[in-house]
């Protein structure tokens, strides 16, 4: 009775952390797409669907839109802007290189996720 109540606690702590981390992708999507004029419940649907995958297919979607790099922070900026969607930088101005804590999150999180998936198929096949 004990290892049941427990299997489920553990089940249900597991659906929660995995809510939680899709719905910061979400957030990290919403924001992103917005940012590049994407479609934004297009990727939505296609992160919350494939999750992980979705993340990955999203950042490979919005690599070809991108051309420049910014030469504080590195990111890549679509051709026809002047200034770094990220940290807000002209690109003829250089300033101290700026760490983007939105980027480490969603990386934080697609690990996260990353290691729930394997533990899941671990769990079922086991």
């Amino acid at each position: 009775m004990f290892i049941m109540l427990t299997s489920i606690f553990l089940y249900l702590i597991s659906l929660f952390v995995g809510a939680v981390v899709i719905g910061i992708m979400c957030i990290y999507i919403i924001r992103d797409t917005r940012k590049y004029k994407m479609n934004t419940l297009f990727w939505v649907i296609v992160t919350v669907l494939l999750q992980f995958i979705g993340i990955c297919l999203y950042w490979i979607a919005r690599k070809k839109l991108l051309s420049k790099r910014c030469p504080v922070c590195r990111a890549q900026i679509p051709e026809h802007k002047d200034y770094c969607i990220l940290c807000g930088v002209e690109l003829d101005t250089v300033r101290p290189k700026n760490k983007s804590f939105g980027r480490f999150l969603i990386k934080f999180c697609a690990f996260f996720e990353a290691i729930f998936i394997i533990e899941h198929f671990l769990r079922m096949y086991v």
